[in-house]
């Protein structure tokens, strides 16, 4: 009687229909998370879900074990599946994530998840966090002629003067500065080599006069134009080709641990991955890390090769058959 209400219960659990549905909900909720900034793969409902996959996945395997079904590559192919799927319940249920803002030279264990603080079992101290720009990028000036109704971009470079085609005005480039900071006893200066914040010094001929007018490629809006019939704009679009954080960890032993983290080569230690996630142009020395600890990734891959093994000897069979025949 038992066995029957048992075979009953394992029948209802291990229905077909309900696995489809479960996995149509992770899928759907998986894509719905990559286009949000909702965290879905920590969140409850989502353990939730993935519990109720293992549980019908662990009935479907039972049931092949009661009737004698289950072969012993689809009983390792299916245990594979179950190894996976706690694997990320572990990661979502015990796991974190968050980032760890840092200014060169300073030392911290604190970073923000979801408005909150939490705390590094080790700190981190940024060195230096270096931007690789590319250089190859062109210097154009969009110009604008009011009273001869003329348009038109010329491509340019400091050192040199070019008319502005169609009228009598002609533009020199006087200075290029690449990170412009202005200085209160210096004046002008360029923080750094990279381009940053770049701009151009101008002198605009015309009619036996000259201008000198400052343009900005981040801030185009920005004018102190004398002469309003000409209208100028800079675009010097310079795009970062790689960045990276310069790091020591120091851990609570007094032991240290040096590292370079880039985009694609993030830093493991203790359990926990940093990553590079982000930079701030207006920040130079301002690093964005991400800090990640997903104790549920080994058991995802020990999951993986059980999966892989299961599937081998499924496959094996198979074709062990076929050559006997």
């Amino acid at each position: 009687m038992t066995e029957r209400i048992l075979i009953k219960l394992l029948e209802k659990t291990a229905s077909v229909r309900l696995g489809v549905v479960i996995l149509v909900l992770i899928i759907a909720a998986s894509i719905a998370g990559t286009g949000t900034a909702y965290d879905v793969y920590h969140s409850w409902w989502f353990a939730v879900l993935l519990g109720m996959f293992g549980a019908n996945l662990v009935a479907c395997t039972a049931l092949g074990i009661i009737r004698g079904t289950t072969r012993v590559g689809s009983l390792i192919t299916h245990i594979g599946i179950l190894v996976v799927l706690a694997g990320v319940i572990a990661g979502s249920i015990l796991g974190t994530r968050g980032i760890l803002s840092l200014e060169a030279g300073e030392v911290s264990d604190a970073f923000t998840t979801d408005d909150l603080t939490a705390r590094l079992p080790f700190k981190v101290r940024l060195e230096e966090f270096r931007i690789d720009w590319d250089r190859s990028a062109p210097h154009l000036l969009h110009v604008g002629v009011m009273d001869a109704g003329v348009r038109t971009s010329i491509k340019v470079e400091p050192g040199s003067t070019y008319d502005v085609p169609g009228t009598d005005y002609r533009i020199e480039v006087s200075r290029f500065v690449a990170d412009l900071l202005v200085d209160r006893e210096q004046g002008i200066i360029s923080r750094s080599d990279n381009p940053a914040n770049p701009a151009m010094l101008l002198l605009i001929h015309h009619a036996g006069e000259t201008e000198k007018r400052w343009v900005f490629s981040a801030h185009p809006e920005f004018s102190m134009s004398k002469d309003g019939n000409i209208d100028i704009i800079y675009r010097h679009d310079a795009k970062p080709l790689d960045f990276a954080s310069r790091v020591t960890i120091l851990d609570k032993d007094g032991s240290t641990t040096s590292a370079i983290i880039k985009v694609n080569q993030p830093k493991k230690h203790r359990g926990w991955s940093i990553y590079q996630t982000s930079f701030d142009v207006a920040r130079p020395g301002w690093t964005g890390l991400e800090v990640v600890y997903d104790p549920g990734v080994a058991i995802v891959f020990l999951g993986i090769a059980l999966m892989n093994l299961g599937v081998f000897l499924v496959l094996h069979r198979r074709f062990s058959k076929s050559a006997t025949r």
